[in-house]
This record gives C-alpha cells, structure tokens and sequence, in this order.
C-alpha cells in the first residue's frame, strides 16, 4: 500500500478503464460504456459519448457550435501568431558601426539638401513688401460689385520697388494680418451643397450658413432662425455682392421675401474685395496684365464650385460668375494662421528691375480686428516660393547629425566594445563552450523534468529505488 510521506500531496485518482476499453472495442451490441470514469474532476465534454460509446460529439452538438469556434485553421493560425508574437519582424542589431554610419548618412543627405533650399531661396525674385491699409483708406460702403466694377475707384497709386530681376511666371500676392479664418463658427459658416450649385435647400442644409443666411442678417441681431415652413420653392436667392455693407448693416431686406445670400455665410461675405493693379507709370495708363487662370486648386475649380446648370430662377449668371471666380475660391481655401498669404494673381512677362506703381481700391476694412494688409511680387522654384527657415532646419539637423556620428566614433575607438556584442553568432559559440565546460555529473544532476532529469526537487538526490522525500526519505 502506497502511504505518502510527509510533504507529499496524494497522487489524484487515476480513471479506471474497462477490458473492452483496453482491446479497443467501441460499444458493440449489447456492450456497455466504454470508459467509467471513477472521478467527477473530468470535463465533461470529454466524457460525452457517442450512442454506445466512442466519445466523440454529436453532429448536432457540432452545428451547435459557435462560428468563432469553428474558424478556418488559417484564420484561427494568424490570429494564433498575432497573440504569441510569433510573426516575422525585422530587428537589426544597432552596433557602434552601425550608428556611425547611420548619423553619417543622415548628415550628408540633410546638409546638402539645406544647402540648396537656402541657395534656391537666395535667388528667388521678390519685390518688396509695401503696406497699404494706412496708406490707402477703406471705402467700406462699396459694394464687392461695384468695386470689381470701378477699379480702383479710390485713386490711391503707391510706389512698388523691385530690386532684381523677377523672371516670368511670378506670382502676385496680398496678405492679411490678424485675422483668425480658423475659429470654428467662421469655418462652419457655409453651404458647400449651395457652392456646387445646388437648389433649393433644405432648412438643415441653410442653417449650416448662420448666422449669415438671409437679406438683412447681421452679426448684431445673431442672424435669422431658418423655419421649414419658410422655404419653398418659390424662394428667392439674391447674391450677397448686391448687397452693400452698409444696407447689410442697417438691416435692410424682409423676411417675408425669403431672400436667401448666395453664398451664403460668414466666409463668402467677408471675402477679401480690395481691387490691385500692377503699373508701370504713376498713372496706371498701361496696368500690367494679371491673370486669374490657375491660382485656384483643381479640386476647388472642378468639384467644390460648380455653376448651376442650366441657369434657372432663383439662380442667375451673376451668381454662377461669383461662385466660379478663382479669386473667390482662393479666399474660400481658409489659413489655419492669423497671417496669411493669398495668390491674386500671376503675372506672364519678366519683370526687369525698378520702380512699379500698385493702383489701390481698398475696400476691405482691417481696422476693426487691428490687421494690415500689404502686396509683393515673387517666382516660385523647384521646393515653392521663399523659405529661409525650412533650409537652416535641413542644415542644424544635419550637423547635429554629423556631430553625433564624429562623437560615436570617437568613442568607440578609444573604447572599443568587445566583438562578442555584436555579432549573434559569437554569443551562441561562447554559450555553447560554457556549456561544454560544465563536468557531464553536474549537468546530469541539474537537467530534466521540472525541477532535473530526474524529477526530484531541487538540493534532493533521487534514490534508486524510488523518489526521495523532501527530506531525503525513500518513498516507495
């Protein structure tokens, strides 16, 4: 009889087969359960039998079974690979040289690219950049009609120096400081369904404009409170270039004739209406063509504005050629700054050095929000326009890169590392002769099993004739 020793848990009952289990026989006729087990610690799904015996599950308990358990054993084998980290990756042994070589690398691309950047930017073409808001003032009681009609209606001609020749195309542009075209009502404020030439629109659809939706609307009165029962097909849409300023202002127009801005917004009825000529007399006799063509995206000309077609009422020509204007989708393509600059127009002819003359109908008021607005003229090259900082960060980032190089390389030949941690395969021969070093006894007492070869627990020699207690009695 079998009496454990001290510190020895009991063995657990051993399930007890039947002879018909033992020669292989599976539930003949008349036959009984194959296998009885004698404890109730078993899984019971494995202890399901089939009719007269075999064990395997039922084909209804196998429909039964859920889809996650029944996966393809590719799927439920990548899944497998995904959890136990197993699938292949790629991880270099990062050694001195190979740093060395990698800051090098760095350095000598980064250096040469800041050179050119600089070098580009250097002879870029750029006139000087004049500010005109104090200069010239605002006449904000025109329309942005009538002053595309007028010109520059205010008469205001100022001086543009360019110092060096500014080969052709170059790009004329203005910009606008202090202005937050990021804040979140001002970019919301538009109906992208209405700038695609879209109508009508639902009631949802126009309060997308507020609080600039109708005739009259003012920041003042917090814009109008667009009703379903209002809208019909019957509504009219008035372009907000018809409306001055000061009429806007003042509250002009009546609900009651559903006069709908188009566009509509906050964005479309601050757009930027001052009117620049390039001139090369004093007089502005001759003004130097500006071409609109292409200062717009692709996306913006052939998706995000589209006239409607055909031109039927409420719509009309004049608000097609508001909506299609480059000009126009220009302003529209917001700044994530406060200061920006905006393409106005691109100019087809060099232009050799010397004083030009910019003809001013300024409109467009930045006392209000403490802005200014100036103009230059520049050419682009192969990295865009003027771009001093972009350069000097290629350049700091290479010779920092070039400095830690020089600095891992001084390093490691004044203290060189030994080749045993970097190359994989002198670490597995040193393991393998430290194994082989360790007497064939002392690794037989220390391997198998467990705890050793021979099952026992560690600092217990086992016996021969049975396995040592934990105090070094025989158990048998």
């Amino acid at each position: 009889m079998d009496v454990p020793r001290r510190g020895l848990a009991a063995s657990p009952p051993v399930p007890a087969f039947s002879a018909a289990a033992a020669r292989g026989g599976v539930g003949g006729a008349g036959t009984a359960a194959s296998v009885t087990p004698t404890t109730s610690d078993m899984d019971p799904e494995s202890s399901r039998t089939d009719g007269g015996g075999g064990g395997s599950r039922d084909d209804d308990e196998m429909a039964a079974t859920p889809a996650r358990r029944r996966r393809p054993p590719s799927v439920a084998t990548s899944l497998r690979r995904v959890r136990q980290q197993t699938l292949p990756s790629f991880t270099p042994t990062l050694s001195v040289r190979t740093m060395v070589f990698l800051y090098y690398g760095l350095g000598l691309l980064f250096v040469p690219i800041g050179i050119a950047v600089l070098v580009g930017s250097a002879r870029i073409g750029r006139s000087d950049t004049l500010r005109y808001d104090t200069l010239c003032p605002s006449n904000v009681s025109v329309t942005p009609a009538a002053a595309a009609a007028a010109g520059a209606s205010n008469g205001c001609v100022l001086p543009l120096v360019v110092r060096s020749r500014i080969k052709a195309p170059s790009y004329f542009y203005y910009r606008v400081t202090g202005m937050q075209q990021n804040a979140r009502r001002y970019v919301k404020s538009r109906s992208h369904k209405q700038l695609r030439g879209e109508w009508p629109l639902s009631a949802d659809e126009l309060r997308q404009c507020a609080p600039l939706t109708y005739v009259g609307d003012t920041l003042v009165n917090g814009g109008s409170v667009v009703d379903e029962e209002e809208l019909d097909e019957d509504a009219t849409a008035v372009s907000n270039a018809s409306a001055t300023p000061a009429a806007v202002a003042a509250g002009g127009g009546s609900r009651t004739q559903r006069q709908v801005l188009v566009p509509c917004g906050l964005t479309a009825a601050s757009e930027f209406n001052d009117t620049l000529e390039l001139c090369a007399d004093n007089r502005c006799a001759s003004p130097i063509p500006l071409s609109t063509d292409g200062i717009a995206w692709d996306a913006d000309t052939e998706v995000a504005f589209r006239p409607r077609v055909p031109v039927a009422p409420p719509w009309t020509p004049a608000i097609n050629a508001r909506i299609t204007s480059e000009r126009f989708m220009v302003w529209m393509r917001l700044s994530a700054f406060a200061d920006f600059d905006k393409l106005y127009g691109i100019i087809r002819s060099d232009l050799p050095p010397g004083t030009y003359y910019i003809g001013v109908g300024s409109h467009f008021p930045v006392a209000p929000f403490g802005g200014t607005k100036s103009v230059f003229v520049a050419n682009t090259t192969w990295f865009g326009g003027r771009n001093v900082f972009l350069g000097v960060t290629y350049v700091v980032v290479g010779l920092l890169c070039l400095a830690g190089g020089t600095a891992f390389l001084t390093y490691h030949l004044a203290r060189p590392r030994r080749r045993a941690y970097d190359d994989p395969a002198l670490v597995q021969a040193a393991l393998a002769r430290l194994t082989s070093a360790v007497p064939r006894s002392a690794r037989r007492r220390r391997g198998g099993g467990r705890f050793g070869r021979g099952g026992g627990r560690p600092g217990v020699a086992p016996s021969a004739g049975g396995q040592a207690g934990p105090d070094g009695e025989k158990v048998t």
